[in-house]
């Protein structure tokens, strides 16, 4: 097999797994998030995923630690990822106005039943 034909069977290979696994995450993630808080099911996935990655790392004998050049850009992909979302909204997003709208509706029509 030359290397043409070997990159492009693990390129199918690696579609067909991420595709899988997309396929089973679905599923999963709606009766997982019917018994669980969705912060909670994320941070067990992140938590898990970090110690899964690390023990891989060390297994292989690499090093955990982040070079002292790649700090500022690690802190700014950090920030834009994440930092963004902390941050107050100016004014609702249509989706929460929407929700806001149905809890107060049911909300009134709890008092009137």
């Amino acid at each position: 097999m030359d290397k043409t034909q070997r990159d492009r069977t693990i390129g199918l290979l690696c579609l067909v797994v991420t595709a899988f696994g997309w396929a089973l995450n679905w599923p999963l993630m709606k009766l997982l998030l019917q018994q669980w808080p969705p912060l909670f099911a994320r941070g067990l996935a992140g938590t898990c995923a970090a110690v899964i990655l690390g023990t891989l790392a060390l297994a292989r004998g690499r090093s955990l630690a982040v070079p002292r050049e790649a700090l500022p850009r690690l802190l700014f992909a950090s920030f834009t990822n994440v930092g963004w979302a902390l941050r107050p909204p100016k004014e609702p997003t249509f989706t929460r106005r929407v929700l806001l709208k149905r809890e107060l509706g049911h909300a009134q029509g709890d008092r009137a039943a």
